[in-house]
């Protein structure tokens, strides 16, 4: 969401008058959050010790486990069945992993 999303969001939902000058500071905002977010999950995996139920090489309901994502806490590298594209994957959570049944 950009500045002027989240501006309309806080004018359309809680009365916000907003102008220009909010806009320009709410930009990025979402980003930051996510940063933010991102590090705090990464912290809570670490010291909860948090590790994958799944080995690389595991097929699991959305496809084969190729890898851990590393740019975010707790999530697989997913090669979905009959993708062609050999670079491309998908990051499932930890958690929404379900095993082949």
């Amino acid at each position: 969401m950009d500045g002027y999303a989240l501006g309309k969001e806080l004018e359309g939902h809680y009365g916000w008058e907003i102008d220009s000058s909010y806009v320009d500071g709410l930009d990025g905002v979402d980003v930051a959050v996510r940063r933010v977010h991102r590090a705090a999950c990464v912290e809570w995996v670490r010291e909860n010790n948090i590790q994958p139920q799944f080995p690389v090489g595991s097929f699991i309901t959305r496809g084969e486990i190729t890898g851990l994502f590393e740019h975010d806490a707790a999530c697989y590298l997913v090669r979905q069945p009959g993708d062609t594209d050999t670079t491309r994957r998908h990051i499932v959570r930890f958690e929404e992993a379900k095993a082949v049944a």
